[in-house]
């Protein structure tokens, strides 16, 4: 059988051409890298984007109000907007605000590159400048500037039994017992809170501790406590 060697030439141009090749490798790879981070980047830019529209009518709420939405009904409702449910994108599952006052946007990812990922938006008041921090799971390269990495809040529920609130406390007691419903925190002028008030004054009561007894007592049947 007949061998045939290489040519020292042949050998210098295999030589040149591997690392060509490798570097034609390297550039697609990188490539690929660099447009998979990008849509990466665009999926998170959605999720802020759905939130800015939010973030305008919370303020606008706050504005005329002087408070962020604050009551067991939909916070949504109260300033205008679509369901958080219904604040949807390809990426973005949905965009959802606190209704304990807090005014705070969560905004939650499904399909893509940040599934069951979530941004916050935490707003701050300052006469009538909103500002709003912001946190976030998704990975750095992918948080908004001046995004900080950090974990979901769950909104506070001052009304909640055991959450220290004893106004709330004793109106669940009420409640549990069977003399009344209880739901939200007042807000100003509001006439049931104003008939309990006076009511309280009357009997020498403290709102704090009788509320539910008192709303029981004049036969309320929706108590609302601060």
């Amino acid at each position: 059988m007949e061998h045939k060697d290489f040519t020292l030439k042949e050998l210098v141009i295999m030589v040149a051409i591997i690392p060509i090749l490798a570097v034609i490798g390297l550039l697609a790879w990188n490539g690929i890298s660099l447009y998979q981070n990008y849509l990466a980047r665009l999926q998170a830019e959605e999720g802020l984007n759905l939130a800015s529209g939010v973030k305008t009518s919370l303020a606008d709420f706050h504005l005329i109000n002087g408070q962020f939405p604050r009551d067991t009904n939909d916070a949504h409702a109260a300033i205008g907007i679509a369901a958080a449910e219904n604040i949807t994108g390809k990426y973005v599952t949905s965009v959802e605000v606190s209704d304990d006052g807090e005014g705070t946007i969560t905004v939650k990812f499904g399909p893509g590159n940040h599934a069951d990922k979530f941004l916050q938006l935490k707003p701050t008041a300052a006469g009538e400048t909103i500002s709003f921090a912001c946190t976030s799971d998704l990975k750095e390269p992918f948080r908004p500037n001046g995004c900080e990495e950090g974990t979901l809040t769950a909104a506070k529920r001052p009304w909640a039994p055991g959450a220290g609130n004893a106004c709330w406390d004793q109106a669940f007691a009420a409640e549990n017992e069977g003399r009344g419903w209880v739901v939200g925190p007042i807000v100003a002028n509001n006439e049931l809170a104003v008939a309990v008030a006076n009511r309280n004054a009357a009997e020498g009561h403290r709102p704090a501790v009788s509320l539910g007894e008192l709303a029981w007592r004049i036969g309320l049947s929706r108590v609302r406590c601060q």
